[in-house]
């Protein structure tokens, strides 16, 4: 470590010093004290930390600063790996890939105890993960069957009840059945574990499992168990499982020995293979204020990777957080937060999730997530741990890019909270009854803005999914100057009010609006729901006096209808929107009890937009569409702002069409970007077919380059949904439906 001369006290610390970052901070807090503004500049390498780094309240007015390529990493590189030797291991493996599985003894390694799998999910505290395996930073998985992405379905269970809506379900201690002879060949482990969407297709857990009875096909589960129920056709794998380690990438730790198993990728070096350790945040920032974080890479950690309490004046500006066992960011009773243009994959739980600012008083945090990159977020969690997750007063988040996610990409709670020029595509890819972007369940949620976003390309199970989900009577939310591009439910109302959906473009979507009345039905779950739950929400915050009936006065209607204990209906102002769908706005049940303006709404063709074929959905002047009221919003806009960030993903725009002459697949490709761009497009269908569902095609792209890829559709196909997604982040996708009789 050395000083400079400068009088704002300049820290440099070289790559050696990794273990003396704390004793730097340390300097640094008393040099505070001197009125100084303190930089510490980081010198480029690799820095594995033992524990957090940590700011507090005498540390202020500090820059951390990288200088080059700055790595803090919360794991071990380890050392040691060949191959398995042990006759009773192997013959575990399957004979394809008994020969190429390494192994490791973490011990040697200094690893004593690696992170065992706890209960997570829907409804249970964020804790830190399992140890996880990075080999050449590449994520590996842990052996489970099926692979990732796949499930077993429940086809039963032990003891039968009924649960809120009538159903017959599953007792949750009693345990299930399946239909799958493969745990067969897997010998008896107390340490299998299975993940489940138990009940419902937003609520899932992972549960040890306390019996396997692999003739009877039946499981029971360890405390605390799942949730709801189980209910037969649900979805579930089995993990960490020794004989499982059947596919490159996936890992598995014997906690009994100690030993690490994993098969390398063909093509891999292992030059670099982490284990992670540490269970607490990287960095953490408590009680301090006017703190600059800039250009540190954040990774392989079992918690978060920076964890911001009751702090303020705190700016995080292109960084990069990637392979994390919790969130990325974990914000907490902070005000003037700026956390901007950087780079956030590959977390357990979210990317950057906010508590800040006072519902009682309306007091606004003025945090604002901004121009960042966020993807595969979720990777354990999975349901409601969400790429940025906000609850609170005065939270911004925009110009953001988030895609593949398995749940909602941005689930907001509170007031005044804005949600403004973010694309977002490839999310809700695992789960059903959720949206891109989600709220619920309180009237007193006002001051709430969606506007001039780009949602497109969403998944959905089940029930579906939705662009923006305004869930169980939520109320007031504002939606203007959005783009909807093949998204079921584009804009969904259940059963709120106060409803502003103005001068948005609705593009394939399935229907692009639809409303329903679940404040008025006389059904018990929603009268418990609006009459137990949110009515005691609304008058605990105080939605019928100071500040909120001052600055929400639309809130008098809510406190009206509870003082007559009438039903609450929905209603809502439907105005100036493009629709280019043939489903366009519907009402289901209970929604004809509500009140609903809608004018000057237009429908639309491809020739109205700039580029319909590469997803450019401006809209053309000279279209009747401003006719009816209709205001262009800057389409070109939305997403990252890339001249401020450091690192870019491409911006590659893809279309899919079917040549009913030849019966091929047209897969075009526009590259909207300075470099070469290269990857592969996997094909994913509604219905499996043979020979086509999940084969893929590579592409490679020079600067600004546009090709076109052709494809053989399979023979006696029927009607058929076809989906392109890449493996390149920033790739778009794109989708086409294809019908026999067209």
């Amino acid at each position: 470590m050395n000083q400079s001369k400068d009088k704002a006290a300049v820290y440099y610390v070289g790559s050696m010093e990794g273990s003396c970052l704390d004793k730097i901070l340390e300097v640094a807090g008393q040099n505070s004290t001197e009125n100084k503004d303190i930089t510490i500049v980081i010198k480029e390498g690799d820095y594995y930390l033992d524990s957090s780094l940590k700011l507090c309240k005498d540390n202020c007015r500090i820059t951390l600063k990288a200088e080059g390529k700055v790595r803090l990493i919360g794991g071990k590189k380890l050392s040691g790996i060949g191959k398995v030797s042990d006759d009773t291991v192997l013959k575990r493996f399957n004979t394809s890939v008994r020969r190429k599985i390494l192994q490791c003894n973490l011990t040697d390694n200094g690893i004593k105890e690696p992170g065992n799998f706890i209960s997570r999910g829907f409804n249970r505290a964020v804790s830190p993960s399992h140890s996880e395996l990075f080999v050449d930073s590449i994520p590996f998985s842990i052996s489970q069957y099926p692979k990732k992405g796949k499930f077993i379905h429940i086809t039963g269970y032990l003891q039968e009840e009924i649960n809120e809506w009538g159903e017959k379900t599953g007792n949750l201690k009693a345990g299930f059945k399946y239909d799958c002879k493969r745990p067969k060949q897997w010998e008896k482990s107390a340490d299998i574990w299975v993940h489940g969407y138990w009940s419902w297709d937003w609520a899932n857990s992972y549960e040890r499992v306390a019996e396997l009875n692999v003739d009877e096909m039946t499981v029971k589960t360890a405390p605390p168990y799942g949730n709801y129920a189980f209910k037969t056709g649900q979805r579930f794998c089995f993990l960490n499982i020794l004989e499982e380690v059947t596919e490159q990438g996936d890992y598995y730790i014997d906690r009994k020995t100690n030993i690490l198993y994993f098969y390398p990728f063909d093509n891999s070096e292992c030059k670099e293979v982490i284990v992670t350790v540490l269970d607490e945040p990287l960095i953490e920032i408590d009680s301090a204020e006017n703190i600059k974080i800039e250009g540190l890479t954040f990774e392989a950690v079992r918690g978060h990777a920076l964890k911001i309490t009751n702090a303020s004046n705190i700016n995080i500006d292109n960084c990069i957080f990637k392979n994390i066992g919790n969130n990325a960011a974990d914000v907490t009773d902070c005000k003037n937060v700026l956390i901007s243009a950087c780079t956030i994959h590959d977390a357990g739980d979210g990317g950057v999730s906010v508590i800040s600012g006072d519902r009682k008083s309306l007091s606004p945090a003025n945090i604002t997530i901004h121009n960042n990159h966020i993807y595969n977020i979720a990777k354990w969690t999975r349901c409601y741990q969400t790429a940025i997750n906000i609850t609170g007063v005065g939270i911004s988040t925009t110009h953001n890019l988030i895609h593949d996610c398995p749940h909602t990409a941005i689930l907001y709670w509170g007031n005044d909270i804005t949600i403004e020029n973010n694309e977002i595509y490839n999310v809700v890819m695992e789960t059903g009854d959720a949206g891109a972007v989600y709220t619920g369940r309180d009237y007193t949620f006002r001051g709430n803005r969606v506007c001039k976003n780009f949602i497109h390309h969403l998944g959905g199970v089940g029930m579906g999914t939705m662009g923006i989900y305004n869930d169980d009577c939520v109320s007031g939310t504002l939606m203007q100057d959005n783009y909807f591009l093949e998204v079921s439910r584009a804009v969904f109302l259940g059963g709120g009010r106060d409803f502003l959906v103005k001068n948005n473009v609705f593009v394939n979507c399935y229907p692009a609006i639809e409303i329903d009345g679940r404040g008025s039905s006389v059904h018990k779950v929603w009268r418990s729901m609006v009459d137990d739950l949110m009515k005691n929400r609304f008058y605990d915050i105080g939605g019928n006096i100071a500040p909120y009936i001052e600055k929400y006065p639309e809130l008098a209607d809510i406190d009206s209808f509870y003082k007559q204990n009438s039903l609450i209906p929905p209603s809502a102002v439907i105005e100036n929107n493009i629709y280019c769908s043939d489903r366009k706005l519907e009402f289901s049940w209970d929604s004809e009890k509500g009140t609903y303006l809608v004018k000057n709404n237009y429908c639309c063709s491809r020739e109205d937009f700039e580029d319909f074929d590469y997803g450019n959905f401006k809209i053309k002047p000279g279209s009747a569409a401003f006719d009816y009221g209709y205001s262009n919003a800057d389409f070109h806009a939305i997403g990252l702002i890339t001249d401020d960030r450091n690192e870019n993903p491409p911006e590659v725009s893809s279309c899919l069409e079917v040549n009913r002459h030849t019966g091929m697949l047209i897969l075009s490709l526009k590259n909207k970007c300075d470099k070469r761009v290269a990857g592969r497009f996997i094909f994913h269908t509604d219905t499996h077919v043979d020979n086509f569902s999940e084969t893929s095609v590579k592409f490679e792209l020079s600067a600004y380059d546009i090709k076109k890829h052709e494809v053989s559709l399979p023979q006696n196909r029927g009607d058929l949904q076809i989906e392109a997604r890449s493996n390149v982040a920033g790739v778009r996708p794109c989708r086409v439906q294809y019908k026999v009789n067209i």
